[in-house]
């Protein structure tokens, strides 16, 4: 009986040896897939944020770069920042680099489609996506009504699919390029992560967590040591935001009560100019469309008018001094008010043309304006809750205003003011 088994078996053994290969195919297959899977390591990916972050970094620093020489030496040149003021170049500027913009600049893709063709691991388009770069940077060079941060996002995440082409997993490298635009844009890590994990959980895990860290830092340090020294207005604007809260700590605005009525308050600021935004988009994307290059003329026409009419270039695009102004409660409250109103119509004139550009300085600022009209505590807590509230993250809004102004007594209060404010403009939306 043994016999037979042991002849059985070395049967079996000399077939295996001689099998021919289609039998072993299953084998060779999982092979390939793990070949295939080696790619997608949590290693490979860490290594490509690290790349992500030290390209993308770079890139936004010479983009931020281009936008400083523009505004300063180009359509603004012997302007300094005056809360009134009016010039000339306040319209001519804006009106001559939307003609730029809409005849020779369009093309390229925003943030959303970027992390779409991320996720399936399409090739990136750099022709096209430096195209919208440059059209950005005339869109502020020129003091458009927009913000740098959603060029330098997009930038972020198109370093985002160049790396992810080449491998490592793509929802964590997608959340790698969006958190190293924020923060090589505002100069602010930790506001970045939360933004690329709030704005996208549904591809948020742990990977995409840590890669997301790894980006941000990276970007941030190298984007904050090529400026380093530069003549550039953004990095100036952002040290000179800490001044504005010298020594504020949440325990010197009084009792818990008189907190929490500032808190309100704020949301409700917050959710009125989030909501008058994008009604204000909403009603110029009504408007009837000429061409991209008139389009954008006539969107920036608007915003210059609107600036000499109130006297104040709060209304263009200036880097962070609009943001400083806002919170310095050095304005009347009916001056902070008209302001708000009137950055409120330009902005929502820009962002329905061709011009390219953010909406997270533009919220800030309202948010801050609105807030201003009642004090400059609330003032604060309004900038993070409108901008929490308009992209529905609080979370962003709270870290991002707390970072800049070097305030982390700020992030509990400004928190539950944007998850109101939130709240209540999805009420109002209804």
């Amino acid at each position: 009986m043994h016999a037979i088994l042991r002849a059985a078996l070395l049967g079996h053994l000399a077939h295996a040896l001689v099998a021919p290969p289609r039998l072993i195919r299953p084998r060779l297959h999982l092979s390939s897939t793990t070949t295939d899977l080696k790619g997608d390591s949590t290693v490979e990916t860490l290594a490509r944020s690290v790349q992500i972050g030290a390209v993308g970094g770079t890139i936004i620093a010479g983009f931020r770069k281009c936008v400083d020489t523009l505004h300063g030496d180009v359509f603004f040149k012997g302007l300094k920042f005056d809360v009134c003021a009016k010039d000339p170049k306040f319209i001519i500027g804006p009106v001559i680099g939307a003609l730029v913009v809409g005849k020779a600049l369009q093309g390229g893709k925003t943030v959303a489609q970027l992390k779409d063709v991320t996720l399936q691991r399409q090739p990136l388009k750099k022709r096209d996506q430096a195209t919208r770069g440059a059209a950005a940077a005339l869109t502020l060079g020129s003091g458009c009504s927009l913000g740098p941060v959603g060029p330098c996002v997009e930038l972020g995440a198109a370093t985002g699919q160049w790396a992810a082409s080449q491998g490592g997993k793509p929802n964590a490298l997608a959340a790698a390029g969006v958190a190293a635009g924020v923060a090589a844009g505002f100069d602010a890590p930790t506001a970045a992560v939360a933004f690329a994990l709030e704005s996208d959980t549904k591809n948020a895990d742990a990977t995409a967590a840590v890669s997301a860290i790894t980006a941000a830092g990276v970007a941030s340090y190298v984007s904050r040591t090529l400026l380093r020294g530069a003549p550039t207005t953004t990095r100036k604007g952002s040290k000179v935001l800490a001044a504005v809260v010298t020594n504020w700590k949440l325990t010197d605005v009084g009792p818990l009560m008189s907190v929490a009525q500032d808190v309100v308050v704020a949301s409700f600021v917050a959710a009125v100019f989030a909501k008058a935004l994008r009604t204000s988009a909403d009603l110029f994307k009504k408007a009837p469309s000429i061409n991209d290059s008139l389009d954008a003329a006539r969107a920036a026409a608007i915003t210059g008018a609107i600036t000499l009419a109130v006297g104040s270039p709060m209304i263009l695009f200036w880097h962070s001094a609009p943001f400083k102004a806002a919170l310095a409660g050095s304005l009347s409250r009916n001056r902070v008010l008209t302001l708000a109103a009137a950055k409120v119509a330009a902005t929502g004139a820009c962002v329905s043309s061709p011009l390219v550009g953010g909406l997270f300085a533009p919220t800030l600022i309202l948010g801050a304006l609105g807030g201003a009209a009642v004090s400059p505590t609330v003032a604060r807590y309004a900038a993070a809750a409108c901008l929490g509230a308009f992209f529905g993250t609080p979370v962003t809004g709270a870290l991002l205003v707390a970072e800049l102004l070097k305030a982390p007594a700020l992030v509990l209060p400004s928190l539950i003011a944007a998850v109101l404010a939130r709240a209540l403009l999805q009420r109002a939306e209804e």
